[in-house]
């Protein structure tokens, strides 16, 4: 089992001092304090068997000349999974995790035309902010710093790391130029 202790209230909420049997099985926790009960509020687990990295697939925005960049935020889930009656498997949603976040290319292509190297930055808080706009005399054929790139976020437990991916385009500022007349 569980015990809960509260250590200390604040306009937010509460904060919990958590003592968990080392022998407690895994999955979800009712929390009551007074008259109020969730039965969502508290994990308990062995270790995080999967990362889901949120969005699944997203688009960021170069940024230059009078259109402002779009950026992209995500974010790390953690899940592990329980057996439950009649030996039926379940995933438990762990919640936002403490991860190592990077990028790399999404396809071949991607690898060849460096979009790593071009399209933005990641930060270790899973904000990716992309790029200024082009054209880029650095890149092939002076090109602009669009990309196609995996999203990665990285958790590592001792020698075990759990890897989960989410899908970026880094797409241009504008997709129509009006005719000049």
């Amino acid at each position: 089992g569980t015990k809960t202790r509260i250590v200390a209230r604040r306009p937010y909420g509460l904060i919990l001092s958590v003592r968990v049997n080392a022998h407690a099985a895994p999955g979800y926790r009712t929390v009551r304090v007074g008259g109020a009960w969730r039965s969502d509020l508290l994990a308990v687990y062995r270790r995080v068997q999967r990362l889901q990295v949120e969005p699944a697939f997203a688009i960021a925005r170069l940024g230059g000349g009078t259109l402002a960049p779009v950026d992209a935020q995500f974010q790390a889930i953690g899940y592990t999974n329980v057996v439950g009656a009649h030996g039926k498997v379940s995933a438990v949603r762990l919640g936002t995790m403490s991860v190592t976040w990077s990028v790399e290319p999404f396809n071949a292509e991607a690898a060849k035309r460096e979009d790593v190297r071009f399209a933005g930055t990641l930060n270790q808080d899973g904000l990716f902010l992309p790029a200024e706009g082009g054209p880029d005399p650095k890149r092939q054929f002076s090109a602009d710093n669009t990309g196609d790139l995996y999203v990665v976020a990285t958790r590592k437990t001792g020698k075990t790391a759990v890897v989960g991916k989410a899908h970026l385009i880094v797409t241009v500022q504008r997709w129509i130029h009006p005719p000049i007349y």
